[in-house]
């Protein structure tokens, strides 16, 4: 058997923001969460920058160590910021996460800057792991022991980030798995993880239908109060026939930042592969 991955993914602005300064990908082998940053809607220029960046992984050769592929997006992403303050000063200041997945033939890598998350959810032991480390301040904090995990949760500045897509130079974060049939993957925004607590995002990652799932976390999001902008995307590692029958279609067409009408929900664009 051959594998395939099946993709949806969704964007809210939030109940108390006017914009969304969230971009993502979904292609047929990656997908990208990147969460802007900076004043005068620049958040939202990084993350369009980086987000289009990653999608160009869907029209090359992907280089089969998978982490140089996803290293090469981060860099590019960066150069191509540095060049649109420079020829823009007032967006001097903008940055952005990324966190991706890219589905090899045998192997998956993930990579992070920032403190967007990805999380594998293995159904068929109903346990979900998170495979990224928040590039944030209070994540230094618990890494020295100064405080717990559920403090860092709760803790005044769990959104201030240590490194981000910003123009410089930076180094991604990588982590390589395994291809198993069954597992559901889940890249977010902070706007998610920051709000829902963990055993409600797993209850909703349990669920059959892909995108009754991703629709659950939206709703649990708004339910919180939803304050800031919010992002999920989930794949789902499907097995096909070798003789390509079921084969996924296309490469998805680039996306770009999604406007949202509060008063409509599902606020959705949703892909498939």
């Amino acid at each position: 058997m051959s594998y395939a991955i099946n993709a949806t993914a969704r964007t809210h602005p939030g109940l108390k923001r006017g914009n969304n300064e969230d971009s993502y990908h979904v292609g047929n082998r990656l997908i990208v969460v990147a969460d802007g940053m900076g004043g005068h809607e620049a958040g939202e220029v990084a993350s369009a920058i980086t987000a289009e960046h990653f999608a160009d992984i869907d029209e090359h050769t992907v280089d089969p160590r998978l982490y140089t592929t996803l290293a090469a997006a981060i860099d590019e992403s960066s150069k191509a910021i540095a060049a649109a303050v420079e020829t823009s000063p007032e967006l001097a200041g903008m940055g952005t996460t990324a966190t991706a997945i890219l589905f090899g033939d045998r192997r998956i890598v993930v990579a992070n800057v920032g403190d967007s998350r990805a999380y594998v959810y293995q159904r068929s032991r109903s346990r979900l792991t998170q495979l990224t480390s928040d590039d944030s301040f209070v994540q230094m904090l618990v890494d020295s022991g100064e405080i717990t995990a559920q403090e860092a949760h709760d803790h005044p500045y769990r959104s201030v980030i240590v490194k981000s897509v910003d123009g410089s130079k930076v180094k991604p974060r990588f982590t390589t798995l395994v291809r198993m049939h069954g597992d559901r993957y889940l890249v977010c925004s902070d706007g998610l993880t920051d709000y829902v607590d963990i055993d409600d995002i797993t209850t909703a990652l349990d669920l059959e239908d892909i995108d009754a799932a991703a629709d659950k976390l939206i709703a649990l999001t708004l339910a919180a109060g939803a304050p800031d902008n919010v992002t999920v995307i989930l794949a789902d590692i499907v097995e096909t026939a070798e003789t390509g029958q079921h084969a996924p279609p296309e490469a998805y067409p680039r996306t770009e930042p999604i406007k949202i009408d509060h008063g409509r929900y599902p606020p959705t664009v949703t892909q498939h592969a």
